[in-house]
């Protein structure tokens, strides 16, 4: 009994190559900020004289984002905006 052979198309001729390349964005790298402690309070007085050196500025947008984040579901929910005034009797 003969088998029939079977007709493949090659399917690899069906599409084209792409030769694009890739490189290394022109960045230069900058070595990881990673320090090692020998307790917490060490961590603790380094994290303080980080944020020390902190500008006022960037404190304000670091809360305000904070803030948002913490509060996203309530600042999506539409508000009353009208003023309410009471009568002091």
């Amino acid at each position: 009994m003969k088998k029939k052979k079977e007709n493949r198309k090659n399917h690899s001729s069906n599409y084209q190559i792409n030769d694009n390349t890739f490189s290394e964005p022109e960045i230069v790298y900058q070595k990881t900020g990673l320090k090692s402690f020998s307790s917490f309070s060490e961590m603790n007085e380094a994290d303080a004289k980080e944020r020390a050196n902190i500008s006022p500025e960037q404190h304000l947008i670091n809360t305000t984002q904070r803030i948002k984040e913490m509060y996203a579901d309530e600042l999506k929910a539409p508000m009353d905006k009208t003023l309410k005034f009471r009568q002091n009797e």
